[in-house]
Parts: C-alpha cells; structure tokens; sequence
C-alpha cells in the first residue's frame, strides 16, 4: 500500500508541475514556455503574458527621451491570436515627432518535439496615420499558432523629453511578471502617480549622480525608480463599473512644462 501512496504521490506531483512551468524571470523562451499548454490561474484566459519590462530614461548625448520595452507572450488558443498584432503608438507634434527603432521580434513554436523560430522581417512592419497627433507603426507576428511564444523589443525616442510613457501593469489577459524602471533628471518637477488596488513587490527609488552631460563640466543627477508586479490577473470590464481605469495601474510622470 505504501508503494501505491509513493508512486500516486509522484504522479501528482509531475502532472502540477508539467501543467505550470512558465519562465517568468526573464525575457529567454524556455522549453516550459513552449511546451506548457495550460494556464492554471485563469482557466478562461486566451493568452498570457510571461515577461514584461519597460525603462525609460534621458539618453546622455542626444537628450532624447529614450523607452525601451521587450515583452513574452505565450498564445494558449486561436481566440488569443490578435494578440500576436502590436501596434506601437508615436506622438507628433509641429516639426517634431517620435519615432521607433530595433524592433526584434520572433515567434517560437513546438513542432512535433521540435523547436523552431520565425523572425519577423522588414517588409512586415507598416506604418498608418492614426489622428493629427500619432501615427501607428504595427506589425503581426509571423506564423502563429496555438502553443506558440512570442517575443517582441523595440526602442522609441522621443524629442519630448518631458513625456514620460505610462505603464500599464494590467490588461485584458494576465500577466506573471511586469517591470517598469525609470530614470528621471532630479531638475524637473515631476510626480508620480499609481493607480489601482495591485500591489507592487518591488518599489524601489534611488538618486545616481551626474548620470545626464549637460555640457561644459554641467552635470545633472537623477531620481531612479523601479516597479514590479507578478501574477496579474485580467482586467475585467463590467458595465456597472464607473470608470475603466479603476483597475489599471499606470505609472505617470508630468513635469512643469508638461
């Protein structure tokens, strides 16, 4: 009987944690990643996302505003492949206007025991108007299928070096893992605001000095921060809420010319 107890133990164990074996410490696809097909904490979510980490700062030559994001999304069913669409927003203004760079994407998949990867190219990235103040750069995932791991990073800089991105912890498909690191000149006048009930398991703050050249020997310090959230649930819009972004967590920064 013991023996029994021993091998249904075993059993148990494995199948709990062949079913959730997400790497959600950092941005590499592992075989769990590609391999698990279940979602255990939201048996009714169509994607989720792995990994998900942001930073913004002031580049130290060109004072451009710099923001860095790179995510890994895991597409659980066929309802979950819009998902695999980005669309990467940039502000214009008169003259001036952002623009987007190093976008690496690749789309990962398990095919009968074997591993492939699908870059996507050039010539599948495009660019729309969206109004008179942003234009949409937007690409789709190549060969995406259920089971499949995606991974996307991109670069947008910014002449506007006081609009700072917001970041949105959480959206409509869950989230394991969410950073958002920001580097901030310590002259400008900012706040910080977060909203939402989550709860952070990293709010970190420091100052680094002479981290932007002003030139002729000018050197500016800057207000460090760090943010993080693991096992974010969905985001669910139900009518008798009051207001949508009661339960997104953004992280905002205005400054005195903002």
């Amino acid at each position: 009987m013991k023996t029994y107890l021993v091998l249904i133990t075993l059993f148990l164990t494995y199948l709990s944690f062949s079913q959730d074996t997400f790497n959600a410490d950092t941005y590499a696809v592992t075989k769990g990643d590609l391999e698990t097909t279940i979602f255990e904490k939201d048996s009714t979510a169509n994607a989720v996302v792995l990994y998900e980490y942001g930073n913004s700062y002031i580049e130290d030559t060109s004072f451009d505003l710099i923001f860095n994001k790179k995510v890994k999304l895991k597409i659980l069913n066929r309802k979950g492949f819009d998902k695999a669409t980005i669309s990467i927003f940039l502000y214009k203004n008169n003259s001036k206007k952002e623009r987007v760079e190093d976008i690496i994407a690749t789309t990962y998949n398990n095919d009968n025991g074997e591993n492939t990867q699908t870059k996507l190219t050039k010539d599948q990235i495009f660019e729309e108007r969206y109004n008179d103040n942003y234009t949409i750069v937007k690409f789709t995932m190549p060969n995406v299928k259920e089971g499949s791991v995606i991974t996307y990073s991109y670069k947008v800089i910014s002449p506007f070096i006081y609009k700072y991105k917001s970041w949105r912890f959480q959206e409509d498909i869950p989230k394991l893992y969410s950073e958002y690191k920001t580097s901030i000149p310590a002259n400008y006048e900012y706040n910080i605001k977060l909203v939402g009930e989550l709860k952070l398991i990293i709010n970190e703050s420091d100052i680094k000095k002479k981290c932007v050249d002003g030139g002729n020997g000018a050197y500016a310090g800057c207000s460090l921060a760090r943010y993080a959230i693991k096992d974010i649930p969905a985001f669910i819009d139900e009518d008798h809420m009051t207001t949508r972004r009661q339960l997104f967590i953004s992280h905002r920064i205005r400054t005195q010319n903002n």
